[in-house]
């Protein structure tokens, strides 16, 4: 997650409401309280803060409004992560609902699949957010009191922005690890819902969670990858020089074999090689799929791989491309006696294993025998004769109706 610049999230504090105001700003533990929503950076310093909004009003909206009005400012393929009760947006990413989500659940059993590692490092980077509140209520009492304040919500909110500042300004001079370590300490502790895997989500199917889908998706199937060759890495260290194990002359292995990768659909046969190569080589689907760019060497050598090779392989490089060549020119011949061969073969495979349809069974031959009203005396004589021969079989069938009753009795009369 390189492009998360950090997490987003919300905290509730109780504030001093006129009576008639009083219903939108009702909480969950039945006084009037108002939502603190900020944006914080990995180190723990808020990076946006927006409070005084109603207890009934979503947190979807509250966020729309934010960045709407161009308070909270995004960069340019960069996003934030959120909870689930956020819409999932290119810019704000929520974690894949119906998944075991909270650290302790992957404390026993690590994550089996991509969304479970997506989740688990989300969970971890998401917790930023939730220091930094901590760390913000144990340095200002004022802001974690339950009592109701004496001063109206306009000054507590201003209180809270000064708090924020001053917690940034702190972070910076006194980061005070000892404070860090007790808030840690109790997110570690905290328990856990009763469902083990997070909810449904604010998930709307618009332009924008598709964008945020494909974005998550594609994160989280680079980190399963990374972290599936990481755990063969601790099981088999002897496989770590490998991963990055340079391949000597690819490009010129490129050229012959790149067409017979495995595929769906676009394969080349062995006459490949005899067509003439076009202007533009095409790109390696793997490369190109990978966001590597191919670069075509121009002479003989590779530059990219000269500067891997060792020298020793450097000195013998003129005679080795002389060999190569002739070789390569070899196996293009090779590949072709195998290849007229092998259509070769199927067609005579083809004709031992799959009957053909002139082929007829005993009693299709008797019964052709008695439509053309054989001799009862010669009836068995001819069918004896035509199930024993099929090349006989073929020729009596092979000629016209008028005509097999008269082929019949002059294979009989050779006889």
């Amino acid at each position: 997650m390189q492009d998360c610049i950090g997490a987003i999230d919300g905290i509730q504090v109780r504030v001093k409401i006129p009576s008639k105001d009083a219903p939108n700003f009702k909480g969950r533990k039945g006084w009037p309280t108002t939502d603190i929503w900020a944006a914080c950076s990995f180190d723990l310093c808020f990076t946006y803060i927006l409070t005084g909004s109603e207890e009934t009003a979503s947190d979807s909206r509250i966020l729309k409004n934010a960045i709407i009005r161009d308070e909270l400012v995004i960069p340019e393929g960069k996003f934030y992560l959120v909870d689930d009760d956020f819409m999932l947006k290119s810019n704000l990413l929520a974690p894949y609902p119906r998944v075991r989500y909270h650290l302790k659940e992957y404390s026993q059993c690590g994550p089996e699949n991509a969304e479970e590692l997506f989740n688990l490092t989300h969970a971890s980077l998401h917790m930023a957010i939730k220091r930094a509140f901590g760390v913000l209520k144990k340095r200002f009492p004022i802001i974690a009191s339950g009592t109701e304040p004496d001063y109206p919500i306009r000054t507590h909110i201003c209180i809270i922005v000064a708090c924020c500042i001053l917690h940034n300004f702190l972070m910076g001079v006194d980061p005070n690890n000892r404070l860090i370590e007790e808030v840690d300490a109790e997110l570690m502790n905290a328990t856990i819902g009763s469902s083990a895997a997070i909810g449904l989500g604010n998930e709307r199917q618009d332009e924008e969670f598709r964008r945020g889908m494909l974005l998550r998706e594609n994160i989280a199937r680079a980190m399963w990858s990374d972290y599936t060759v990481n755990e063969l890495i601790k099981e088999k260290p002897q496989v770590k020089e490998w991963w990055t194990a340079p391949i000597h002359n690819y490009d010129k292995l490129y050229t012959p074999f790149a067409p017979d990768r495995a595929a769906a659909e676009d394969v080349f046969a062995g006459a490949f090689f005899n067509t003439a190569p076009e202007e533009e080589t095409p790109q390696d689907p793997l490369l190109e799929c990978n966001g590597v760019n191919f670069i075509k060497p121009s002479g003989e050598g590779s530059p990219i791989l000269d500067d891997q090779m060792p020298s020793k392989f450097k000195r013998k490089r003129s005679a080795m491309n002389e060999t190569n060549d002739k070789n390569l020119q070899d196996s293009e011949i090779r590949l072709l006696r195998i290849a007229t061969a092998l259509e070769k073969g199927k067609l005579k495979i083809k004709e031992v294993d799959n009957p053909t349809a002139e082929e007829f069974s005993r009693k299709e031959i008797f019964a052709e025998l008695e439509r053309l009203q054989v001799d009862s005396s010669k009836i068995i004589d001819a069918y004896l004769l035509l199930s024993a021969d099929k090349e006989k079989t073929k020729t009596f069938f092979g000629a016209p109706e008028s005509y097999r009753l008269s082929v019949i009795y002059k294979m009989m009369s050779q006889l």
